[in-house]
């Protein structure tokens, strides 16, 4: 155990903070080892914390911070062993991205599959690689290209409105959060829309 702790608590961070991953196994280790009371007159809960490998300094504030989140968890459920849970989903799922890219650009007033109506591409995946997308028979798929006319900060705008324009879900509901950047808005944009070039408009 104490082996396995230290290694949790090692780090390259110049502030000395772990990830969220480290901080959760130690604060696990830690939840299990202190008491529901505090502990007794011989041993205290910084001691028995300090008998796994923390260094003193350490010891005091983990023992109480371990059992103040054990203590929440058991009392509301939005609490975790890092403490309390961020309020909402801070990232869309893959079929929120799916649908922002397949029908909810499409059908944006800043796109459009003219003067491109003719022309087909390969579809790629959303991640990277970014591989070619391929069909149940391991066939490639094409799909119509499309244009965007405006600069893709006035499409992502145009996403995280609240006039009645933008997606449902690119921002938090409860809170208006906006839940996609534009950097994310940028790695996700599908291949197959591309910038109305000279060519086009020609």
């Amino acid at each position: 155990v104490r082996s396995f702790l230290r290694r949790t608590r090692e780090t390259a961070n110049s502030r000395g903070r772990g990830t969220d991953q480290q901080r959760l196994i130690a604060s696990s280790i830690v939840a299990a080892i202190v008491s529901e009371d505090g502990g007794n007159d011989r041993v205290t809960d910084s001691q028995l914390v300090q008998a796994v490998g923390v260094s003193e300094g350490s010891a005091s504030y983990l023992a109480k911070q371990a059992k103040k989140n054990r203590q929440d968890v058991m009392e509301e459920s939005n609490y975790n062993l890092l403490g309390k849970s961020r309020k909402g989903s801070r990232k869309l799922t893959e079929e929120q991205w799916v649908h922002i890219r397949e029908v909810w650009l499409p059908s944006c007033h800043m796109v459009m599959d003219r003067p491109s109506k003719n022309a087909d591409v390969f579809k790629r995946e959303m991640h990277p690689p970014y591989d070619i997308v391929r069909d149940e028979s391991g066939n490639k798929v094409k799909i119509r290209k499309m244009v965007y006319t405006n600069p893709l900060r006035e499409i992502h705008n145009s996403l995280i409105a609240t006039d009645g324009g933008g997606c449902s879900f690119a921002r938090n509901p409860t809170t208006g959060e906006v839940l996609v950047s534009e950097s994310t808005f940028y790695k996700y944009f599908p291949n197959w829309i591309v910038p109305m070039s000279q060519n086009y408009k020609d």
